[in-house]
């Protein structure tokens, strides 16, 4: 969310960013810091923890595993790399949850798997959190020097892989579509009995 506060206690959300939702980390970078350096400010009332976010997340991705990635599923968080002006959140959100931060170049697909390759090694790999647009994660080459763009969609068509954020969500973060955001979010709850 995009927040800006139009009156004293009054808040208005500018925008949803809903295709790579970013800014937890800095949330938690900014409490450990006002904690250290202004101790004696007392926390507002009602103000809620983001100590427990990484665990929560790594729930929820582990959660949207396939089936096929039985009771132990790996996540990777994904990464363009140092290059993306987000890049210290990925490495702090892998490192938080730990689990590995990686690029398109350490993944290949082998059969309907993805895997990730590292130190001589393959893992599997049953969920991705892409923090990268899906466009240029498709025209990415994996580690075998492969577009990972086929292997992929036949990764996630035969229910070996999750890609958490949701291939075409980018139409989600279109300012025509915002005022339908809170709509869909009810539906899908209100839809979902699980949720």
């Amino acid at each position: 969310l995009d927040l800006v506060s139009d009156a004293p206690g009054r808040w208005c959300v500018l925008e949803d960013n809903l295709r790579i939702p970013s800014g937890i980390a800095y949330a938690m970078w900014n409490r450990d810091i006002s904690r250290h350096f202004l101790p004696e400010l007392p926390a507002p009332a009602g103000l809620l923890g983001v100590e427990e976010v990484p665990a929560m997340l790594l729930e929820t991705l582990r959660a949207s595993a396939p089936a096929r990635g039985g009771d132990d599923p790996r996540v990777v968080v994904l990464t363009s790399g140092p290059e993306d002006s987000a890049y210290s959140e990925h490495s702090q959100l892998a490192a938080s949850m730990g689990v590995p931060l990686v690029r398109p170049e350490d993944l290949v697909v082998d059969g309907a798997q993805l895997m990730r390759r590292s130190a001589g090694h393959s893992h599997p790999v049953h969920v991705v959190y892409a923090r990268m647009d899906e466009d240029m994660l498709f025209s990415s080459a994996g580690a075998d020097g492969v577009e990972l763009r086929a292997g992929l969609i036949d990764a996630l068509h035969r229910g070996t892989l999750t890609i958490a954020n949701a291939l075409g969500n980018g139409v989600a973060d279109d300012k025509a579509i915002y005022a339908y955001v809170p709509k869909m979010i009810k539906y899908y709850l209100d839809e979902d009995p699980i949720l």
